[in-house]
């Protein structure tokens, strides 16, 4: 429900006017009362949470108020009443150590990069030095930028082999903490424009790169070909289903690739889902802040019985145990092994 002043409107145009009373303090507060009392709800057990002088009417209608960052006059009405006040502050611009760690991590690719190189020389093992490469350079990342992750579930990470890894996509650190927990024999699916962003493009020197094009669907189907066989192969693939990063806690809609490829090649889906990934980052940061991640990985989701027909309300049910995953996350998820797989 919604309780807002109304507007007038006259042959589907705004006249200026309001529709009955403006929803503003006093208003505000008989406006709730009265509804509450038409749908028997109690005020008593009632929460409210404000922070403007004007909600100071509806704070004493309510067992549970919550001033939060209160402007003067509601602050000084919650100290007289002794109602808890909730404060919060932006964490700001990254800190200089954060900036400078997030340097030390940018030029520690180019050793990574060059011993990966030297492995592939020496030994002609293309896979390995991948191995090398994603292993060596994602641990070093997280480490400089003081992440830590705590992870359930992480078993299921290694319960099927070859698999398609799938993750809600909020910023560009997490698709690093994936290639973390995933650590060896995985290739990845990422869009066009990153191709011509250095690191990436060095990267798919070594490990193969499905670069889509989102823009055009039938160049995005064949760009996804390769990796499809490479998951028949042996070889597990990275894919943010959502397609881009979404802001925000919801989980975006689910587009069908990843679950295709999986269908062509029979393996299963393995969905990571990471909440407050946007504490170390947002949508459009480049710099890592320090912080704990929380992971839960799933278990394998087997694809032998899907159809076409079906798979619309399949991929909506994978999509929904990401929504149930972080509606009820579970309360004490164990602690990530530092064990390294072989």
């Amino acid at each position: 429900h919604v309780l807002c002043t109304r507007l007038e409107a006259r042959d589907g145009v705004l006249t200026g006017k309001t529709r009955g009373p403006i929803l503003w303090g006093r208003a505000k507060a008989d406006a709730v009362r009265e509804f509450c009392a038409k749908r028997g709800l109690d005020l008593g057990r009632s929460y409210f949470y404000a922070d403007g002088d004007e909600d100071v009417a509806l704070m004493r209608l309510v067992g549970h108020p919550r001033p939060t960052n209160p402007r003067e006059a509601l602050s000084k009405e919650a100290q007289s009443r002794g109602w808890p006040v909730q404060r919060f502050t932006s964490r700001g611009r990254p800190s200089l150590d954060a900036y400078l760690r997030g340097t030390l991590a940018t030029a520690s690719a180019v050793p990574v990069f060059l011993g990966a190189a030297a492995m592939r020389a020496l030994t002609g093992d293309k896979r390995e030095a991948a191995n090398f490469l994603t292993s060596t350079l994602t641990e070093i990342v997280l480490a400089l930028g003081k992440v830590r992750l705590n992870v359930s579930g992480e078993e299921n990470l290694w319960a099927a082999r070859p698999a398609v890894f799938i993750w809600n996509h909020r910023n560009i650190f997490d698709a690093q903490i994936v290639g973390r927990l995933v650590g060896r024999d995985f290739a990845a699916v990422a869009k066009q424009e990153l191709k011509s962003v250095p690191l990436f493009a060095a990267a798919s020197r070594f490990m193969h790169i499905a670069f889509v094009d989102r823009a055009d669907t039938k160049s995005a189907v064949a760009s996804l070909e390769p990796a499809t066989q490479l998951l028949r192969e042996g070889i597990s693939v990275l894919v943010a289903p959502e397609g881009t990063r979404v802001d925000g806690p919801g989980v975006g809609e689910f587009k069908k690739g990843a679950f295709r490829m999986a269908m062509a090649a029979g393996v299963p889906i393995v969905p990571i889902v990471i909440r407050n990934v946007e504490d170390i980052g947002s949508r459009t940061s480049g710099t890592m802040r320090p912080g704990t991640v929380d992971v839960a990985v799933l278990p394998p989701v087997r694809v032998d019985d899907w159809s076409k027909r079906d798979l619309d309300r399949r991929i909506a049910e994978v999509r929904q145990s990401y929504v149930g995953m972080l509606e009820h996350w579970p309360e004490t998820p164990a602690k990530r092994s530092r064990k390294k797989r072989s």
